[in-house]
């Protein structure tokens, strides 16, 4: 980040081990995870305000620590490893917190999906939103078959309160042309919030849904 003079944490000396965590802090920095599990860091390297917005500044520390709106866990080996931003998590109408990203990534193992979202604030559970890609099978049967068995690989994996209720495969893939992505290729949750919103609510029978089927 700008903020913190742009590194603060390095895999180096490299061990293969570290790959997919962004290393350990350096010793320029200190770094502690609030109550929420965001990331908070201070040290020589982080700087001390904005120019000329003192409001701004006001609201990015939390007693001395610098608020990066990154939320982390940190491994055991003392690596820390990004989960998600603070502002993606939502919570369900049990009142427990779900970050998306990692679901995200998990889904994303399953190489005919090209694009997955995850939601479900207010819902009892979550959902998830996926784009196949080009190279996916043509055959519903199979890619249904196919689907289900990664969902419930997925849900394996998870606390009950991230379990996936739905995987939707939607019809249309998410682009910059349609609002969908930012120019640098990220998501746009709040577009695609008002778009989907209405699956959140929506009396859904199966635990695969083709959006193409719901359209007919």
């Amino acid at each position: 980040m700008t903020e913190t003079s742009g590194l603060s944490c390095i895999n180096s000396p490299f061990e293969l081990n570290l790959m997919g965590s962004i290393g350990r802090p350096q010793s320029c920095v200190e770094m502690s995870l609030s109550a929420k599990g965001e990331v908070l860091i201070r040290g020589e390297a982080v700087f001390s305000d904005y120019y000329k917005n003192p409001e701004t500044t006001k609201n990015a520390f939390e007693n001395g620590w610098f608020k990066t709106g990154d939320k982390a866990e940190v491994n055991a080996d003392g690596s820390w490893k990004i989960i998600g931003r603070v502002k993606e998590q939502f919570k369900t109408s049990k009142g427990k917190y779900v970050a998306p990203v990692p679901l995200e990534s998990s889904l994303g193992r399953n190489v005919d999906i090209e694009q997955v979202c995850v939601m479900g604030s207010g819902r009892k559970q979550p959902i998830a939103l996926v784009v196949l890609g080009e190279g996916a099978s043509k055959d519903r049967d199979e890619l249904s078959q196919q689907l289900n068995t990664t969902l419930l690989s997925v849900n394996s994996e998870l606390e009950p309160h991230e379990v996936l209720e739905h995987l939707i495969v939607v019809s249309e893939g998410w682009s910059i042309d349609n609002n969908l992505l930012t120019p640098t290729l990220k998501m746009k949750r709040d577009q695609l919030d008002q778009r989907y919103g209405h699956f959140l609510n929506a009396d859904l029978k199966e635990t695969l849904v083709w959006e193409s089927e719901l359209m007919v």
